[in-house]
């Protein structure tokens, strides 16, 4: 059984070229750097690694690592219920 939200920290540390232990659950995008193009890239990332299709604006306003993880959850807890 595959660790979500640890996959999800490890994807977007890899997405803004930041250490592991920088990406928790508190750290907001814009404490990491990101910017909106960032967001674009980290929300295709996350459909392709978990094959899911991410609602528009759900990644864009997650401000935190901690909130992206919930949308994914809430995604891959959606496509499981379907």
């Amino acid at each position: 059984m595959t660790d979500t939200p640890s996959s999800i920290r490890a994807i977007i540390s890899s997405q803004l070229c930041k250490p592991i232990d920088e990406v928790t659950d508190d750290a907001t995008f814009e404490s990491l750097g990101a910017d909106s193009l960032d967001g674009v890239e980290l929300a295709i990332a996350l459909e392709d690694s978990f094959s899911i299709a991410i609602p528009d604006g759900d990644i864009e306003e997650a401000q935190t690592v901690g909130a992206a993880i919930a949308v994914v959850e809430r995604v891959l807890g959606e496509r499981e219920a379907a």
